[in-house]
């Protein structure tokens, strides 16, 4: 009997292997040779464009994430304008990423949220005891 198996059935929401994916594998082995091309050399003229591209688009829709990988790339770092590489900086400042705290608008709501739940929780917590203690104390007894 397989004890992993057992496991994996009880508790379904854990995260098991997949069977390997080879065409996703190759893929994604064939972009990152691509990668580290682009960061050796930016002559290669569709990698430049696929570069740009990426850089555009981090620009454009404000992605810190992906501002701050293509700051770190050698490759996408040579292709930027001082514009480019102002306003990503920025973006990347903003979200403080790398910084290992949150952005104070995002820890103020996630302090406030976690506040209301242990609120909610502390008041059904004392209905629940108050309920238990009501149904563990027998009435009085009537004397007659």
């Amino acid at each position: 009997m397989d004890p992993a198996g057992q496991f994996a059935r009880r508790f379904p929401l854990v995260a098991r292997t997949r069977p390997p994916c080879v065409p996703l594998a190759r893929r994604v082995a064939e972009l990152c040779d691509r990668a580290r091309h682009v960061e050796r050399t930016v002559d290669d003229a569709p990698a430049r464009r696929i570069a740009a591209g990426v850089i555009e688009r981090a620009v454009a829709i404000r992605d810190g994430y992906t501002a701050r990988d293509v700051l770190a790339h050698g490759g996408c770092r040579e292709l930027l304008s001082d514009h480019q590489t102002r306003t990503l900086t920025e973006l990347v400042e903003a979200c403080e990423l790398g910084t290992g705290t949150l952005p104070s608008t995002i820890m103020r709501d996630l302090t406030g949220a976690l506040t209301r739940a242990e609120e909610v929780i502390v008041d059904n917590l004392s209905s629940i005891a108050a309920m238990g203690l009501a149904m563990a104390v027998p009435p009085p007894a009537h004397s007659g």
